[in-house]
């Protein structure tokens, strides 16, 4: 179900080549050395994402992925701003940001198995924002 949900948002940004900003396609191999970096595998339905579009934006919706290597930076690199927030202490060490909120909050994903999107506050609280990772991209690509 996740996989195809994905699948949907990727079909919105090709249909509307005009509101999409990503990175593109990411190399298997760069998939690899970011998954070494965060200590951990991508989610399925993360991994298909970064796969397709790397990272970026679809109209005022950004989303965080891989750009490149070195992983230094700036947003969207989201191995970069993930090692920065598990340094702080601001998020746990088994989650992958994958956007943020506009006050300082965090979207973030479990490494490993595909599971619902947390939104992790900057007091501490959290709570699920999203079932799964395509249904986060589809209620930002359509909103």
């Amino acid at each position: 179900m996740t996989l195809a949900t994905i699948d949907s948002a990727l079909a919105i940004v090709a249909k509307h080549p005009d509101r999409a900003f990503f990175a593109g396609p990411r190399p298997e191999k760069l998939i690899v050395q970011a998954e070494l970096a965060l200590g951990g595998s991508l989610p399925p339905s993360y991994r298909r994402f970064v796969e397709r579009l790397g990272a970026g934006s679809f109209g005022s919706a950004e989303v965080y992925g891989i750009i490149e290597e070195p992983f230094d930076g700036p947003v969207p690199d989201a191995v970069w701003i993930t090692i920065e927030e598990r340094e702080r202490g601001s998020i746990p060490h088994n989650m992958i940001i994958v956007g943020d909120s506009g006050d300082g909050s965090y979207y973030c994903l479990q490494q490993g198995e595909d599971g619902p999107v947390f939104l992790l506050e900057t007091n501490g609280n959290s709570a699920v924002a999203a079932a799964g990772f395509g249904q986060y991209l589809l209620s930002h690509f359509t909103s």
